[in-house]
């Protein structure tokens, strides 16, 4: 009997030492409480703006966006960014989402930051405009806020200045091109008369002769 406790004793001992105890980490779920008008809220928040826009690549300082309409709020410029912080961890337990691809439109109900970006995350307001939520948030913008007038991208990004390049007075296309001074001419034509003024001198003489 003894030799048989001794035997399970042994057997519990070698089970306590093979086995560990597992802990679960917590995950941390993201809470999003979804307003049920974004415009209407949008209107009363006045750090909080309306506006749609062609989606550049990203950046270190950010996503660009180049603004195609405005709805809400002084625009800070024809170019955006969204701060990249509301696209990390979009499949993980914080408020992440997935960035929009580059090269398309949407719209957007977003705060405007104290890093001048604009925070889009998992419980913002906004989508691509190719889809049906994204063309329902724009009719409600144009409800809420009046309707505007599309701005091209091509001209939402700011052209960098032309400037005139000097003439090269060496090239001869550009010293060919050249007006002659005014002076120069007068000075040719005095010249000009003097000589033929004293050719006449010289050969008049001769002819009475």
């Amino acid at each position: 009997m003894l030799r048989r406790r001794t035997i399970v004793a042994v057997i519990a001992l070698s089970l306590l030492a093979v086995v560990r105890p597992v802990t679960v980490t917590p995950t941390v779920a993201c809470s999003c409480a979804m307003p049920g008008d974004p415009m209407a809220d949008a209107a009363k928040e006045p750090r909080t703006a309306v506006f749609t826009g062609m989606v550049g690549l990203p950046t270190p300082e950010g996503v660009p966006v180049a603004v195609s309409r405005w709805f809400k709020a002084v625009p800070p410029g024809p170019v955006v960014l969204l701060d990249s912080q509301g696209f990390e961890d979009p499949n993980g337990g914080m408020c992440g989402t997935n960035r929009p691809a580059a090269g398309s439109e949407w719209i957007f109900v977003a705060w405007f930051n104290e890093r001048a970006r604009f925070d889009v995350n998992l419980c913002s307001t906004h989508a691509d405009l190719a889809s049906p939520e994204g063309q329902a948030l724009l009719a409600d913008a144009e409800a809420a806020f009046g309707p505007t007038e599309p701005i091209p991208v091509a001209t939402a990004q700011p052209a960098p200045a032309a400037t005139a390049q000097p003439a090269n007075p060496a090239d001869p296309a550009t010293s060919a091109a050249q007006p002659i001074p005014t002076g120069l001419l007068l000075m040719a034509g005095g010249a000009g008369l003097l000589v033929v003024l004293g050719v006449a001198l010289v050969l008049a003489p001769r002819r009475r002769a």
